[in-house]
């Protein structure tokens, strides 16, 4: 672990867990946004994206497993609820007409640009790896930790 850790996180752990904290107050925040209107196909509009961005880093752990040869955090998580879980919003999403398929085409793309990129980024960080560590950097600074 210390390998998958060193290659794509260095730095202090206080970096990795601010970073989580942030992305946490941020799920909770939008999820909080999607459903303050009450209507369903806005819900929808709104956490789609979070779905599938979500999605895209379980893929991104799945693959880190594979090609480090090492329990990633969170592929557990990953291929037992993230994946199935969103799979299931999204399809319902799709058969309740909340969301038109161009909408979740788009979200799929930009999902699989990120997936891509990690894949072409091997044993290195890929550049959105890099923008969140370095958003995780700046949020420890200011916390002063």
């Amino acid at each position: 672990m210390k390998f998958f850790h060193s290659v794509y996180f260095p730095g202090k752990n206080a970096v990795r867990r601010i970073w989580i904290a942030f992305i946490c107050t941020v799920g909770l925040i939008w999820c909080a946004a999607a459903t303050l209107p009450g209507k369903p196909p806005i819900a929808a509009f709104v956490f789609l994206p979070a779905v599938v961005l979500v999605a895209g880093n379980a893929l991104q752990h799945i693959f880190w497993s594979f090609y480090f040869r090492q329990y990633a955090p969170g592929v557990i998580t990953a291929v037992l609820l993230i994946i199935p879980l969103g799979g299931y919003l999204t399809i319902t999403a799709i058969q309740q007409h909340y969301v038109p398929l161009w909408y979740v085409a788009a979200w799929l793309g930009v999902m699989a640009v990120v997936v891509v990129q990690t894949v072409r980024s091997g044993n290195r960080a890929s550049p959105m790896i890099h923008r969140i560590y370095n958003l995780g950097n700046w949020i420890a600074e200011k916390l002063s930790i």
